[in-house]
C-alpha cells in the first residue's frame, strides 16, 4: 500500500499540464519545464561554486574550516525550509485528495508517510544545489580528511529530515491560520507576496555579497561566526568533532521523531478542520438603490477577483510591481539630488520616465485577457441575461481599469513627491497612463474574445496557460515599449507636458480603434461562443 501511495505522489509531481489527448504537446511542455529547471539548477550551482571558492580559501587561511561548512550547512537548511514550506502545506494539509484518501480503508500513518517521503526527496534535491558545490570546492581548497568527509556527509543526510520537520510545523501554522481566517484569499495573497518579497531580498542580498566578498576580512568574519554557538556546533560536527556530530545527529533524529508523532496525532483533525461559520443575525437595513447593469457586471467581476488568491497573484502581480520603483525612489530621495546636479538634462525626462516604468509594470496585469475565458461553462449566464452584449463587454474592459487606474495614480503621486514633478507634468502623465491602460484593457479583451479558453477544470488554467494571456502580455509590453520610443525623444524636443499630451493622444487614438473593434468584431465573436 505504501508503494502505491508513493507512486501516486510522485506521479502527481510530474503530471502533465495538458489532457491525455494532447500527449505530444504534454511531452513538449514537460521537456521545456525540465530544461527550465536544469537552467535554474545550473545557474544556482555555478553561483554557489563562485561563493564557496572564495569563502573556502579565505576561511581556510583564517583557521575557520568548520565555519566554511557551518555557512554551507546553514544555507542548505534555510533553502530547504523556505523553499519547501509552501509545498509542504499544499502536499500535506490542503491536498485535493486528502478527504478521499481518509475516507478509504487506508491507515492514516501510511498516507502521512507517503507524503513525507515525497517532501523529503524534494528537500534532498534542494540541499544538493548548495551541498554539491560546497563539497566539490572543499576538495580543491581545503584540508581534506576521510573523517571530515564522512562527518560532512552524515550531517548533510541528517539536515533534510530536520528541515522537513520545521517545514511541517510552519505548514501546520499556515493551515490553522487559513482554517480560522475569514478572508482566506487575502491571507493567502499576503503570505505569497511575503514569500516573493523575501525571495527578492535574498537575491539582492546575495548579489551585494558576491560583489563585496573579495574585500572581506576573513579573520574578523571567522571571529564573528565563532561567537554564534549553533553555527560553531554545526561546523564542528561537519569537520568530525565527535561530540558535536552526535549532538547534531541527535537533534535531527529527536526533532524529526517528535514532529512525526505529533503529525500522526493531529493530521486528521488539521486536514478536516473547517472554519467556524458565524451565525447569521438579522439586521434591518434600508434597501439600496438598484445598480445599473454596467456597474452590477463590473462588481461581479471584481467579486470573482477578490475570491481567488491564485487569480490575483497570476493576473495582478503587476499592481504590486508598479508601486515598488516609486517607493524605492521615495526612500532614497536624498541620494537623487547630486545626480540631477551633475546631469540637469535629465530633469525634463523625469515625468516621461515615470510613465514608461509604470506602463511596463502594468503591462503584466492580465485581468481583461482572461475574463471571458473565466466564464467557462457559466458563459450561458451572461449570454442569456437581459443585458446587451455591448454592456457585458464594456463591463469587462472597465473591470480591468478599476484596480489598475488607482494603482497608476498612486504610483504617479509617489513619483511626483520623490522627484518633485511639476503639476502640469503630473496631470499630463495621468492622461498618458489613462490612455495606455484603456489600450491595454481593450487589447486584452479583444485577444480573449478571439482566443478564448472555455474548457477548464481549474480556473488558473486560462489565467496561466491561455493563448490570449500570452498575446495580451506581449501586445501590452510592445505598446509600452513603442510608447517609450515615442515619448522619450519627444521629451528631448518639447516640454514634458506637451510630449505627454502627444503620447496620450496617440495611445488614445489606438485605444479608440480597439474600442470600435471590440464593439463590432468582439460583439459578434462573443455572441457566437
Amino acid at each position: 500500500m505504501l508503494a502505491t501511495l508513493l507512486k501516486m505522489r510522485f506521479a502527481s509531481l510530474f503530471a502533465a499540464a495538458t489532457t491525455p489527448k494532447k500527449r505530444r504537446r504534454s511531452l513538449i511542455m514537460t521537456l521545456l519545464l525540465l530544461l527550465l529547471f536544469a537552467y535554474v539548477a545550473v545557474t544556482l550551482v555555478g553561483f554557489f561554486v563562485l561563493i564557496f571558492a572564495t569563502l573556502g580559501g579565505g576561511l581556510a587561511e583564517a583557521g575557520g574550516d568548520h565555519l566554511y561548512f557551518a555557512l554551507g550547512g546553514t544555507a542548505s537548511l534555510l533553502l530547504m525550509v523556505v523553499g519547501s514550506v509552501a509545498f509542504t502545506q499544499n502536499q500535506l494539509y490542503v491536498a485535493n485528495d486528502n478527504e478521499l484518501l481518509l475516507s478509504m480503508p487506508i491507515p492514516e500513518r501510511l498516507i502521512l508517510i507517503s507524503r513525507l517521503l515525497l517532501l523529503l526527496a524534494v528537500n534532498y534535491i534542494l540541499e544538493a544545489l548548495i551541498a554539491l558545490p560546497m563539497m566539490v570546492v572543499w576538495l580543491f581548497v581545503g584540508r581534506v580528511t576521510l573523517l571530515g568527509i564522512l562527518s560532512a556527509l552524515l550531517v548533510l543526510l541528517a539536515l533534510p529530515p530536520l528541515a522537513l520537520a520545521l517545514s511541517c510545523l510552519f505548514g501546520w501554522v499556515l493551515a490553522r491560520l487559513v482554517a480560522k481566517f475569514k478572508r482566506k484569499t487575502f491571507l493567502t495573497l499576503f503570505l505569497s507576496l511575503l514569500l516573493i518579497g523575501a525571495y527578492f531580498v535574498l537575491c539582492f542580498g546575495l548579489g551585494y555579497f558576491a560583489e563585496d566578498i573579495e574585500t572581506l576580512d576573513f579573520a574578523s568574519v571567522a571571529a564573528t561566526l565563532n561567537a554564534i554557538a549553533p553555527l560553531r556546533l554545526l561546523g564542528r560536527a561537519m569537520v568530525g568533532a565527535p561530540l558535536a556530530l552526535l549532538a547534531v545527529l541527535a537533534l535531527s533524529v529527536g526533532v524529526s521523531a517528535l514532529v512525526f508523532l505529533w503529525l500522526v496525532r493531529t493530521f486528521r483533525t488539521t486536514v478536516l478542520a473547517r472554519p467556524a461559520v458565524a451565525r447569521a443575525v438579522y439586521r434591518e437595513e434600508k434597501k439600496r438603490a438598484s445598480r445599473s447593469p454596467l456597474v452590477a457586471l463590473t462588481v461581479r467581476e471584481l467579486s470573482h477577483l477578490a475570491s481567488s488568491a491564485g487569480y490575483m497573484m497570476n493576473a495582478g502581480l503587476g499592481l504590486v510591481l508598479a508601486l515598488v520603483p516609486p517607493i524605492l525612489l521615495l526612500v532614497n530621495r536624498s541620494s537623487l539630488a547630486p545626480l540631477f546636479e551633475e546631469a540637469p538634462f535629465l530633469l525634463p525626462l523625469l515625468a516621461p520616465a515615470a510613465v514608461v516604468v509604470t506602463t511596463l509594470c502594468l503591462s503584466t496585469v492580465l485581468f481583461s485577457a482572461c475574463t471571458v475565458s473565466l466564464e467557462g461553462r457559466s458563459l450561458w449566464v451572461v449570454r442569456t441575461s437581459p443585458v446587451p452584449t455591448r454592456t457585458v463587454l464594456l463591463s469587462k474592459a472597465l473591470y480591468h481599469l478599476v484596480p489598475t487606474l488607482p494603482t497608476a495614480v498612486v504610483a504617479l503621486i509617489l513619483y511626483a513627491v520623490a522627484l518633485s514633478l511639476p503639476v502640469l507634468d503630473v496631470l499630463a502623465a495621468l492622461l498618458g497612463l489613462l490612455a495606455y491602460l484603456s489600450l491595454a484593457s481593450l487589447f486584452g479583451l479583444l485577444m480573449n474574445l478571439l482566443f478564448p479558453k472555455l474548457e477548464w477544470k481549474n480556473e488558473l488554467v486560462p489565467v496561466k496557460q491561455g493563448g490570449a494571456v500570452l498575446l495580451s502580455m506581449l501586445g501590452a509590453g510592445a505598446a509600452a515599449g513603442l510608447g517609450a520610443l515615442l515619448l522619450i525623444p519627444l521629451a528631448f524636443l518639447l516640454p514634458a507636458a506637451v510630449a505627454l499630451l502627444i503620447y496620450a493622444a496617440v495611445l488614445g487614438a489606438v485605444a479608440f480603434l480597439l474600442y470600435k473593434l471590440v464593439m463590432s468584431v468582439g460583439v459578434r465573436r462573443f455572441e457566437a461562443l
